[in-house]
Parts: C-alpha cells; structure tokens; sequence
C-alpha cells in the first residue's frame, strides 16, 4: 500500500519529486557532465548525484502538482539575481555596492519556495536529509499548500535569500541545523544561492532580519562577490574527508563519457 507522505491518502502510484530542483542542479555540470553530491550526515559522504537531490517515495502526482508555481519561480529569480539577466525588472542597492540588491520580485513565491524545499527534506528517507526532521515549519508549509493558502503570513518563519557569485558556491549539500546562539536557522544550501529560515520565534540574526522576505514588499538579497572564511572553511573541511572518492567518481564518469 503506497500513500503520499503530504495528503495521506492511499494512492496507486508515488511520483519522482525533486527535493531541490533538477534545473538548479543541472546547471552547475559542465557540458552534461557529472554531478556529485556531498553529504554531511553520517559523516563526509561523496556520491553521483545525475539528476539532483531527488526522492520516488514522498508524494502523489497531485502534491507534485502543488510544488510547480513556486519551484518555477525560485528557478528564475535565481538566476535573475545572480546574472542580473533582467534589465527591466527594478532594482536598487542599498549600499553603492551590488551586495545588497533590491528586486520588485514576489515574495510569498520565494517564501513558499524556502518552506516546500524544507518540507520535502523532511518527508525524505534519503540519508542526505537526516537532519531535517519534522516540526513546525513543514507542518504550516503542508498545512499551506494542501489548503491553496499563502505561507507569508503573521508569525512565519523569517526567510532570507543569499546569492553567492563565487565559482566555489558552485555546489549544493544537505541542508544544514545551524545553532547560532538565539537565533536557530535551518540553512539550504543550493548552488550560488543559500536560504536562510528561522526555527525561533527570534527570527533572523540582526543583519538578515532587515532583509528577511516581508508580504507585499520589495525583496532584497545579500549578494556577496566572495563565500564566507567560515563557508570556506567548512568546505574545506568537508571535502578533505572525501578528496579521493570525489577525484575517482568524476575521474570514472569521464573515462565511460569518451
């Protein structure tokens, strides 16, 4: 008996469902070359990960459905915010820098976006997503979706969007519980783009909280030129654990390719 882990109904079929979009993933081979997918839970793990972060067991054709209109607008303002390909949306900085940008983008699309993306973390079984564990953000995102309302609302969870241009942000891992004292985040690192959610009443640390998504408002992105020491480091970290394993899946993939 299959039943679809966001409307509990008993059904004849569950339907691939992308974790993170296949597109935002995709984009970062060269030339259709491999992906690998770096996992922080149970230890460094390395493996191909040719389609993305997917799941076949989480959903129904139905739900899936559900996912689209904010999936297909995260895919875009994406990419609007990293290449700044749309020169007729409106947009101003709020420094004379391009770190902070200010689009005329849809907020409660972007916000759907962060908690759909969570919520399907957590109805995974795959081992990349251990640490996503169930509460009360997946629960007002299901709650939101099964009942076609919007998830921008009084008292939900702040979210915040980071475009990183450094070609070392060219990657994507599990999501990531971050215990920054008082104020708790839920981090989903996508390639060149990091949402930020917070798991506290607290909301986001000072400095995100000013640009934390806001219903009806203008959205503004940290969009720093470099990664932070501490995101550096911890890559570094991470992939000093599974060097070796990394150089032979790519080195494999490109032998079998010729």
């Amino acid at each position: 008996m299959l039943v679809c882990k966001l409307c509990k109904s008993v059904v004849p079929k569950l339907v691939r469902c992308h974790v993170y979009p296949a597109s935002m993933s995709r984009e970062i081979a060269i030339e259709g070359g491999p992906l690998v997918a770096i996992s922080t839970n149970r230890g460094p793990r390395a493996h191909y990960s040719w389609n993305g972060f997917y799941d076949d067991n989480i959903v129904c054709s139905q739900c899936e459905s559900l996912f689209k209109a904010a999936d297909d607008y995260a895919i875009e303002f994406r990419r609007d915010a990293l290449y700044l390909r749309r020169s007729a949306w409106p947009m101003k900085t709020r420094r004379p820098t391009h770190k902070l940008l200010t689009f005329k983008a849809n907020p409660e699309l972007l916000h759907r976006f962060a908690l759909q993306t969570w919520l399907r973390a957590t109805l995974s079984d795959r081992y990349d997503f251990e640490a996503a564990k169930p509460g009360w953000i997946s629960e007002h995102a299901a709650s939101c979706l099964l009942g076609s309302a919007p998830t921008l609302v009084r008292d939900a969870p702040e979210v915040s969007y980071n475009i990183i241009r450094d070609d070392r942000a060219a990657a994507m891992t599990s999501p990531v519980v971050s215990d920054v004292p008082g104020y708790p985040l839920v981090l989903i690192p996508l390639p060149h783009m990091t949402i930020q959610i917070a798991t506290s009443s607290n909301g986001l640390p000072p400095g995100f909280k000013e640009i934390a998504l806001r219903s009806g408002e203008e959205v503004t992105v940290w969009r720093p030129r470099h990664l932070a020491d501490a995101a550096v480091d911890q890559h570094v970290e991470m992939l000093a654990e599974v060097a070796d394993r990394v150089e032979h899946l790519f080195s494999h993939a490109l032998r079998n390719k010729r």
